[in-house]
């Protein structure tokens, strides 16, 4: 009597090599079921699994990152971006919260947004701060006055920074903004 060698074989959920069920001691794989062909393997669909494609606030530039890194104050892509932020801090925030909404908000609309991401500025400093900007449209109908973002402005954080902003880099507004467009 000779006995048969048989190999049942299937594919790892990774890279697709094939792997011998029989050396592992299993009949099936089920369709649900994850097997892969070594640790290497299994570390990398992990991570894939854990990774998020988000775009960067500033540079508007896709990124990943995994999901236990991900919070609502990390919205950079990298630490340059993040430093561009934090030189013109106050006003860039405050321009952010507009350019995610459509309608007018008032100062202290705003000033609660703020408080999420950690600025903590008083109705009034917003207002002085944001009513003379060629980037705000001004509703002075209303009573207080409220604001939003014009249009253009909406989708190029990297425009929203102040004069002095380009003053401490050295550079002129305009070289600056080549930079970022296509």
């Amino acid at each position: 009597m000779t006995q048969r060698s048989y190999t049942i074989d299937a594919p790892c959920t990774f890279c697709g090599n094939s792997i011998d069920l029989k050396k592992r001691g299993l009949k099936k794989v089920t369709e649900e079921q994850n097997i892969y062909c070594n640790k290497g393997c299994m570390g990398k669909a992990q991570t894939q699994r854990a990774t998020l494609k988000l775009q960067c606030a500033y540079c508007q530039n896709d990124f990943d990152t995994l999901k236990g890194r991900h919070s609502e104050t990390n919205i950079f892509c990298n630490q340059q971006c993040a430093f561009a932020v934090r030189k013109d801090r106050y006003i860039w925030t405050t321009l952010y919260v507009l350019s995610s909404e459509m309608n007018f908000l008032s100062a202290d609309q705003i000033r609660e947004r703020l408080k999420s991401k950690k600025v903590d500025l008083t109705p009034m400093r917003i207002a002085t701060r944001i009513s003379s900007s060629p980037l705000v449209e001004v509703n002075k109908e209303s009573e207080p006055f409220t604001y939003r973002m014009k249009d253009e402005y909406r989708k190029t954080p990297w425009r929203w920074h102040t004069s002095k902003y380009y003053r401490k880099l050295g550079v002129l507004a305009k070289d600056y903004h080549a930079n970022f467009n296509q």
